[in-house]
């Protein structure tokens, strides 16, 4: 099967070497092709399913520039759909944690482009015949993910263990978060690439649920403990349009795809931090 990722990136590099090791052949649009230019999907051709994984991914960042959140997110999805329209190609699209129901009080614009981006993908299947499959990741971190201040929080806490980095806790800390490990993702999607029709036209949310979860003060203790010290933090305001609990339902999911994630987020953390440990020039960007 012929698979275009609309990104690389950290989610787009696992699942692109996990489709070439099933045989798949994978094109890559990348930063040179940015979905925000119709033009770049040009010269595109014999592609049986795109996986939309584009996009602005950080909350920080929708705040701090709606416009080209807005614009990336919603025309970016817009343009996809009208290369998936015209070339009859199903879709997969990497929505957000953030647009779960627990959520929806404090969207934030990132949110509002992930709920903007479902609702034109459920639009275009039912005028247009598009078939598609959403997929809502809760937090997703793993060994690649170079974690910085406003995005891969897991993975920045650990950078920030392991360097002497001050870490901002927002409010009390007691924000909870549930978590998928890249791998245990990456497996699904290209479970999902393959057997696409199986489940298609339906929103599927991926997580551990409540037993998955993780606060940002039981993050800091689990470091401070494999550590051996006390972690620099910083306690400021709670983040607008941030909410403070996200806890996936992934029941359906599990049932539809047969799958439950393998990686239990304390088992991600002890890998993660013993990697970056032995890595630490890798990992140092703030």
């Amino acid at each position: 099967m012929n698979v275009l990722l609309t990104a690389r990136g950290f989610l787009g590099g696992v699942l692109e070497k996990k489709l070439k090791e099933q045989g798949h052949i994978v094109e890559v649009m990348g930063r040179d092709k940015d979905v925000r230019i119709p033009a770049n999907f040009k010269g595109i051709n014999d592609i049986d399913l795109v996986i939309h994984n584009a996009g602005i991914v950080s909350s920080l960042k929708g705040l701090e520039d709606p416009h080209t959140t807005y614009e990336t997110n919603i025309m970016g999805t817009v343009n996809v759909l009208e290369f998936c329209r015209k070339k009859r190609t199903p879709l997969i699209f990497i929505s957000s944690c953030k647009i779960e129901p627990t959520s929806r009080l404090s969207w934030g614009s990132y949110g509002v482009s992930k709920v903007a981006g479902e609702l034109i993908v459920k639009d275009y299947w039912k005028i247009y015949g598009v078939p598609y499959i959403i997929v809502r990741p809760a937090s997703i971190y793993g060994m690649t993910q170079d974690g910085v201040s406003i995005l891969g929080w897991i993975t920045w806490f650990i950078k920030a263990a392991i360097h002497d980095y001050e870490i901002n806790i927002e409010g009390d800390g007691e924000q909870r978060r549930d978590s998928i490990h890249v791998e245990d993702l990456g497996n699904l999607l290209v479970k999902m690439a393959g057997l696409f029709y199986e489940g298609a036209n339906k929103a599927y949310e991926v997580g551990w649920g409540e037993e998955g979860t993780i606060s940002v003060n039981e993050l800091i203790r689990c470091l401070e403990k494999k550590s051996g010290k006390k972690l620099k933090t910083k306690t400021v305001s709670n983040r607008r349009g941030d909410p403070n609990s996200l806890i996936m339902s992934p029941e359906e999911t599990n049932a539809v795809w047969d799958f439950k994630p393998k990686i239990s987020i304390y088992q991600g953390i002890d890998d993660i931090y013993d990697y970056y440990l032995t890595h630490k020039e890798e990992f140092k960007k703030l």
